[in-house]
């Protein structure tokens, strides 16, 4: 995978998150939903005009666009990650951490 699917990956896997079509997005960032395809698809790259515009819509930062190197560890790697994670954490972050893995992996 390129960076340039990575980062439509990325874009797409926030949108999703925030429960948004692609026309959905594409219409609030003033995009063409067409375009916006071409971006999630990895075959073109915005403006960084788009790319605030995106940000704003998503509410994330743009550095969090770029955030895409989960996407290439193993399920081994995240485990193992996971786990040093919680091995590190307090008991009102494991709380936090139980309460929302429960809520995602049900």
């Amino acid at each position: 995978m390129t960076e340039l699917n990575a980062f439509g990956s990325r874009i797409k896997e926030l949108r999703t998150l925030r429960k948004l079509t692609q026309e959905q997005l594409a219409e609030k960032c003033e995009i063409n939903s067409k375009y916006l395809s071409r971006i999630e698809m990895g075959y073109s790259f915005p403006s960084f005009e788009i790319l605030n515009k995106i940000c704003s819509v998503l509410h994330v930062e743009m550095a969090d666009l770029f955030n895409f190197a989960h996407n290439s560890k193993t399920a081994g790697q995240l485990r193992k990650e996971i786990r040093g994670m919680v091995e590190q954490a307090d008991g009102e972050k494991l709380q936090l951490a139980y309460k929302t893995l429960k809520a995602i992996l049900r």
